[in-house]
């Protein structure tokens, strides 16, 4: 059964000093292949490795489901640094 994983991925950026660090969002079977499809989603050019590995079950008392869909558009509304929310 497919699971929702949400992997820590960090690695370089072309051009960059410092490490860089995203998060991901993925559906898998297990943590190793979430790990593998994290890695390949992300856009960091090198040294690319996955910090922290979760398996998203709940939370705020909400149980996560997964629905198969035909919706392939792949966008996550992340929100941050807003003084009005």
């Amino acid at each position: 059964m497919k699971k929702l994983y949400m992997a820590y991925v960090g690695g370089d950026s072309k051009d960059r000093l410092i490490e860089d660090h995203e998060i991901i969002f993925v559906v898998a079977e297990n943590p190793a292949d979430a790990k593998r499809i994290a890695k390949e989603k992300t856009v960091l050019t090198s040294g690319v490795h996955v910090d922290v590995m979760s398996e998203i079950k709940n939370i705020d008392g909400y149980d996560i489901s997964l629905n198969k869909s035909d919706n392939k558009e792949e966008i996550v509304k992340v929100l941050g640094y807003y003084t009005d929310i």
